[in-house]
C-alpha cells in the first residue's frame, strides 16, 4: 500500500513540476525583419519629396530630393541606421550650389516613413535636432512606398 501511495505522490508532484515549467516558459515575440529598400514619395500640395533607398543591414542609403513648388529644391543622399523604430541619418544636399548637412530621423511604419521635426541647432557645417527625444513626425503626410520609376 504505502508503494502505491508512493507511487501515486511521485506521480502527482511531476505532473504538477512539468506544468509549472511550461507555464513558467517565457515566450519571446520574433519580429519578422521587414526590408525597407525601394522608393518613398511624400505630397503636399505641389510640393513633392521622393527618397530612393538600400538597407544592408541596420544600415540605410539613398537618394533624397525635395521638389519645392516655387522655391529652390534640395538634392542629395541620405546615410543613416535603423535604431528601434527610426532611421536616423545625415543628409547632405545642394539647393542652389551651396553643400549643407542636416540631420534626418524618420519613424518606420510598415509601408510609410514619417518625417521628424524639431528645434535645430547649428554644430560646425552641421544642422542637428536640439531635442531628438521630443520631435513631431510628420503623419499627415508620410513618406509611402511606392514603385521605383
Amino acid at each position: 500500500m504505502q508503494k502505491i501511495l508512493l507511487s501515486i505522490l511521485i506521480f502527482v508532484f511531476i505532473s504538477c513540476s512539468s506544468n509549472k515549467n511550461e507555464s513558467n516558459e517565457v515566450i519571446v515575440p520574433v519580429k519578422t525583419p521587414v526590408s525597407l529598400s525601394g522608393c518613398y514619395q511624400m505630397i503636399i500640395e505641389n510640393d513633392t519629396a521622393t527618397l530612393k533607398i538600400v538597407q544592408q543591414n541596420d544600415s540605410i542609403s539613398g537618394d533624397l530630393i525635395y521638389n519645392r513648388y516655387e522655391k529652390d529644391d534640395n538634392t542629395g543622399r541620405f546615410a543613416g541606421k535603423i535604431t528601434d523604430d527610426k532611421i536616423i541619418g545625415w543628409y547632405t544636399f545642394n539647393s542652389e550650389g551651396i553643400i549643407s548637412i542636416r540631420q534626418v530621423i524618420f519613424k518606420i511604419d510598415s509601408t510609410s516613413l514619417y518625417e521628424g521635426y524639431g528645434d535645430i541647432e547649428q554644430r560646425n557645417d552641421s544642422a542637428i535636432f536640439s531635442y531628438p527625444q521630443t520631435l513631431d513626425y510628420e503623419t499627415k503626410h508620410p513618406f509611402l512606398k511606392t514603385d521605383c520609376k
